[in-house]
């Protein structure tokens, strides 16, 4: 899977398929355009493959990495200054990012899938 870079400056959910067949290590990264913008949003990841589901599941992540449902981390430009990075071990089959509030810059969504095992 090629990287696949997707620039947002307002709010929305922003989903990238991924090859979950494959079963390949993926890293996802989000980066502020501003240390001084105003931002807020969540990465999460589906098990449902959002090309055949008209409602897929969404989980949050941490900034640990893959969390269960319940627990979700909202990153804001008070804490995350520096993005977000995650590394996906277990194939996926999409992740997104879903942002709540953006304002004076953009927030880029990177994801990078390995081409198999």
């Amino acid at each position: 899977m090629p990287l696949q870079s997707i620039t947002i400056s307002s709010i929305g959910s922003y989903p990238v398929a991924m090859n979950h067949r494959g079963g390949s290590p993926a890293a996802i990264a989000v980066t502020l355009g501003s240390t001084t913008m105003t931002t807020d949003f969540q990465v999460q990841y589906s098990l449902d493959d959002i090309m055949l589901s008209s409602s897929p599941f969404w989980f949050s992540m941490s900034s640990l990495g893959m969390t269960n449902g319940n627990s979700t981390t909202h990153f804001s430009s008070a804490y995350a200054d520096s993005g977000f990075v995650a590394q996906l071990v277990v194939p996926v089959a999409a992740v997104r990012l879903n942002s709540t509030a953006i304002s004076s810059s953009f927030l880029t969504f990177k994801v990078l899938g390995g081409e198999s095992w």
